[in-house]
């Protein structure tokens, strides 16, 4: 299990803010999704299936949960 900064501050005296520094209150889908740092990662991500398999997917926050890639 991840517990992200607001879920920590939650029990503990600490900044519920994102980690990486933005300012914005550190949830789920910021963490992993929305901060500005992890969409880079997640273009790097992108563009690295896409020169590898050859295809161009949309990555957004439903894909590790229903993930199917059909290369047909």
């Amino acid at each position: 299990m991840h517990y992200t900064p607001s879920v920590i501050a939650k029990y503990s005296k600490t900044s519920d803010r994102c980690w990486r520094n933005c300012g914005i209150v550190g949830d789920f889908t910021h963490i992993f999704w929305d901060c500005q740092k992890i969409m880079e990662f997640w273009s790097c991500v992108k563009a690295e299936l896409r020169r590898t398999l050859g295809v161009d997917l949309l990555i957004n926050m439903a894909m590790p949960l229903v993930f199917k890639l059909n290369l047909e």
